[in-house]
């Protein structure tokens, strides 16, 4: 009853064909209305990002994305619908043949898209299997306002390569794509630290990260590496009841440094160098020149680096030279000193524990912390220890109470402020 508005036709006919699809027809159809026959069109449409180039949408930052759609089974595009973070969202886009969608992502990832059709084929369905696997090994060169990278070939259609001055996660920093696995990253600032991850795409899905390599410095200069003295001559060969032969001192070789990177104006503090084949006498290098080195073991040798090595912002390198017979060079990894070396992040403890060996030096470091924070020290039934003061972020410890005595082996607490002025805690453990 009232007012009513007539009927639409096509919408009439349209249930009529939907019908059809669904294999029923009315037992009776208006004058004006025809029957219909289930539709044969099977093929989805297809559609196409085509900007931005490449197709990765960054966390937080806006983005306007355009594309085509085209229907292949004889019908229309119906719609449209795109992802910005890897198909785990979808949004509707505006348009059919030509389409736009514009929005700022909470989440970041790779952009996709997918197209109905006038029949209800879905195009881009996803896919419902694993991601892809990771890139592995992923590698880093420096050069002259450049980098080059190369990783692990896996299969997939393309890799997104993420960039940025911190330490770089998926949908952060700045992105490159490719199709081989190796790019150049071009142009960078000489001088400035750089980190850089890999992922691949394949069916539309984007793999986990890669490992991350940094902080790796562009730079104008030549690496200089301590000469690598010749091999010694084998020795003489030994009769029966003659003295043993000398042994032979395996080369040593470098993995990475803890800590990689400091602030400037720091006091002396310890460089842990890890890696294979260390022995009693391998001795480390600061770009070149012996420091105190003591050995940890076949894979640990800890260096004191004193304050006037790090007063201002530069690139060392760090190698380890083994002594004769055989030994050697190995090396140098790059060692940041910068400002922006701590840009946030928990504090550092090191060496944690602290083991006394012989040679060791009675030194805990405290990093990541605010420019002239406190670091109170406690024992664990809470009787205070002894307070120590950070310069520049950097705290040292030299294992003595407030009376001047060592301490005693065991677990002891510290309180202070990050490097963002929050209230932290933690322990570190005293072996003697």
């Amino acid at each position: 009853k009232g007012n009513r508005s007539p009927p639409v036709r096509d919408i009439e006919q349209a249930t009529v064909n939907v019908f059809a699809d669904m294999n029923v027809q009315p037992g009776t159809l208006q004058p004006d209305l025809v029957p219909a026959s289930a539709s044969t069109d099977l093929t989805p449409p297809s559609c196409t990002v085509t900007s931005p180039n490449p197709p990765v949408a960054v966390a937080g930052q806006p983005v306007s994305v355009s594309g085509t759609a085209q229907d292949f089974g004889g019908g229309r595009v119906g719609g449209v619908i795109v992802s910005l973070n890897g198909g785990k969202t979808w949004f509707r886009a505006e348009g059919r043949d030509n389409w736009t969608f514009s929005f700022t992502p909470r989440d970041g990832g790779q952009i996709s898209c997918r197209a109905v059709d006038d029949s209800g084929n879905l195009a881009g369905r996803p896919n419902v299997g694993p991601p892809p696997l990771a890139p592995k090994n992923l590698q880093a060169t420096p050069g002259d306002r450049k980098v080059l990278l190369k990783w692990d070939f896996i299969q997939g259609n393309s890799y997104n390569v993420y960039y940025a001055t911190f330490p770089v996660v998926v949908g952060k920093g700045i992105v490159v794509s490719t199709n081989t696995n190796a790019a150049t990253i071009s142009p960078l600032i000489n001088g400035s630290s750089y980190y850089f991850i890999v992922t691949v795409l394949a069916n539309g899905k984007e793999s986990p990260a890669s490992n991350r390599v940094g902080p790796i410095v562009p730079s104008s200069f030549t690496v200089i590496v301590p000469p690598v003295p010749p091999p010694p001559p084998p020795p003489p060969s030994i009769g029966p009841g003659g003295p043993p032969a000398a042994s032979i001192n395996p080369a040593p070789a470098l993995a990475f440094l803890d800590p990689e990177l400091v602030r400037p104006g720091i006091p002396d503090f310890s460089l842990v160098v890890l890696g294979n084949n260390f022995i009693q006498g391998s001795q480390v290098y600061w770009n070149g020149t012996p420091r105190r080195t003591t050995f940890l073991s076949a894979n640990r040798l800890r260096a004191l680096i004193p304050a006037s090595d790090v007063r201002d912002e530069k690139t060392a390198y760090i190698s380890v030279f083994t002594p004769a017979p055989g030994g050697g060079s190995a090396g140098p990894l790059q060692f940041i000193v910068s400002d922006a070396a701590s840009p946030g992040g928990d504090p550092r403890v090191f060496p944690n524990p602290w083991k006394a060996i012989v040679g060791q030096i009675p030194l805990v470091t405290f990093d990541n912390l605010q420019s002239e924070a406190e670091v109170k020290i406690f024992t664990l039934s809470g009787h205070w220890v002894r307070t120590v003061k950070a310069t520049n972020g950097v705290a040292t410890w030299d294992l003595k109470n407030d009376q001047g005595e060592n301490v005693a082996s065991g677990y002891y607490l510290f309180l202070s402020n990050d490097f963002d002025g929050k209230r932290v805690r933690g322990k570190v453990a005293v072996i003697r």
